[in-house]
C-alpha cells in the first residue's frame, strides 16, 4: 500500500515542485531590472531538482509495487493449484471408497 501511494503521489508532488521553481524564476525576473540567466537559474534549478526527486521516489516505488503484486499473484496461483490438487485427491478417495462399498 505504501509503495502504491508513493508511486501515485510522487509525480504530483514533483509537478508542484516544478511549478514552484518556475514561479520563483518568474518572480526573480519580475523583481530584477534585467532578464538574465543568473536571475532565472535559481528557480530553474529548484524546478529540475524537484522533478528529479519526484522521479527518484516514484520510479522505484512503482517498480517495487509491481514486483510485489507479481509475487503475490504467483504465490496465489500456486496456492490455488495446491488446493485444486488436494480437492481432486479428496474426490478420488471419496468416490473410490464409495465404489468399493457397493
Amino acid at each position: 500500500m505504501f509503495l502504491a501511494s508513493v508511486g501515485s503521489a510522487s509525480p504530483f508532488i514533483c509537478l508542484f515542485g516544478t511549478v514552484w521553481g518556475i514561479m520563483h524564476s518568474f518572480f526573480g525576473i519580475a523583481s530584477s531590472v534585467e532578464t538574465t540567466l543568473a536571475v532565472a537559474a535559481p528557480g530553474i534549478a529548484e524546478a529540475v531538482f524537484a522533478t528529479a526527486m519526484g522521479l527518484a521516489a516514484a520510479v522505484p516505488a512503482v517498480l517495487g509495487y509491481s514486483m510485489a503484486v507479481g509475487s503475490i499473484k504467483k504465490h496465489s496461483r500456486e496456492a490455488l493449484g495446491t488446493v485444486s490438487l488436494f480437492e481432486n485427491f479428496l474426490a478420488l478417495v471419496h468416490f473410490q471408497d464409495r465404489d468399493q462399498g457397493n
